[in-house]
């Protein structure tokens, strides 16, 4: 029990060693650090891009709608193959943009057809009302007769 050691130990040579490997950790997490900002730019870049395009063409088929707001939309959009989400909204969109041209016909079809419909009395009415006022005071009885018509 009385026994008693002291050790000395130069710790210039450990104090060495903790330092280069925390240079060197520094150094291999700058260049991780650079190395992942620049995938992760490559990756949304190219995760992006068909979505953009896809707005862009979106856009430019919109305002060209706007331009010519009497032509049909006949068109459809681009429909990238990759990725799947993408493809999957480009052809939605394509499936909206054909309900919505197949309505536009539909519509413009009945317009068209109730305008001729309300032209043929109409231009009746408007012939008895011109008889009328041509004839009417020296032939009293075509008055009579229009009015029933």
């Amino acid at each position: 029990y009385g026994n008693h050691f002291t050790v000395w130990i130069n710790l210039y040579k450990v104090f060495n060693i903790i330092k280069i490997t925390l240079y060197t950790l520094l150094i291999i997490i700058c260049l991780v650090l650079i190395f992942g900002v620049w995938l992760i730019w490559q990756l949304s870049q190219r995760l992006t891009t068909p979505l953009s395009y896809l707005s862009s063409a979106t856009e430019k088929k919109v305002s060209l709608k706007i331009k010519q707001s009497n032509q049909r939309m006949e068109d459809r959009l681009p429909e990238p193959t990759s990725p799947t989400e993408v493809n999957e909204l480009a052809v939605s969109f394509n499936q909206l943009l054909d309900v919505i041209s197949e309505k536009e016909v539909r519509e413009k079809q009945f317009v068209s057809d109730a305008s001729h419909e309300l032209k043929t009395p109409i231009a009746a009415i408007n012939g008895h009302l011109k008889l009328i006022k041509r004839r009417g005071r020296e032939h009293p009885e075509i008055i009579e007769n229009s009015f029933d018509y």
